[in-house]
């Protein structure tokens, strides 16, 4: 097995957020693989979460299941890209996804009645739905992770090129065809 470069794990990490939050219609207005000047992170998708309607950490509100999963299977869907791109660093995926897992966190403590839910079977379903919802959309994440190492950055237009919305809506529907499991309305 080759030796995938980190920086081509950060783009199969960041595709995958980025489509599959297309994949729940879900504004992406920012991709990248920059590094944050303080450390912080090695990129960021920059999407809409129904966790923060008004964009910003202080506006944390509830969430209803189904965006609670959603949610969640967007969180995970960074690390299963990485992980089905370059199975061999699963370790170290896994400890650069800590921010990522402590949203899918989030979600559940910000959706009514989560005293109830068994986290760590929650957690396994959506990661499972995360990983079913990667295979499936694997095509487009390969092409969004290229156009990230071409120029390290994507703004929404640059993906509405490389996924086109007449091409995205099919995408959608092929998915959402295979994957009746995965949250979709």
């Amino acid at each position: 097995m080759a030796i995938v470069p980190e920086i081509e794990r950060n783009a199969f990490h960041e595709a995958g957020h980025a489509v599959a939050a297309l994949r729940y219609e879900w504004g992406v207005r920012e991709v990248s693989i920059v590094p944050s000047p303080d450390g912080g992170s090695v990129g960021r998708c920059v999407r809409y979460n129904p966790m923060y309607p008004t964009g910003g950490a202080g506006s944390l509100t509830t969430v209803s299941t189904r965006d609670r999963d959603r949610i969640m299977i967007v969180s995970y869907a960074g690390y299963a890209a990485e992980v089905l791109r370059s199975p061999r660093h699963k370790r170290h995926a896994r400890s650069r996804a800590g921010w990522d897992f402590g949203e899918a966190r989030k979600a559940i403590r910000y959706c009514p009645g989560w005293e109830a839910e068994d986290w760590a079977d929650l957690e396994r379903r959506r990661m499972a739905n995360a990983r079913r919802l990667v295979s499936r959309l694997w095509p487009e994440i390969s092409q969004v992770a290229a156009a990230l190492l071409r120029g390290k950055a994507l703004r929404k237009e640059d993906i509405d090129e490389i996924i086109p919305r007449p091409d995205r809506l099919s995408v959608l529907a092929r998915c959402a065809s295979r994957h009746p499991c995965i949250p979709t309305s």
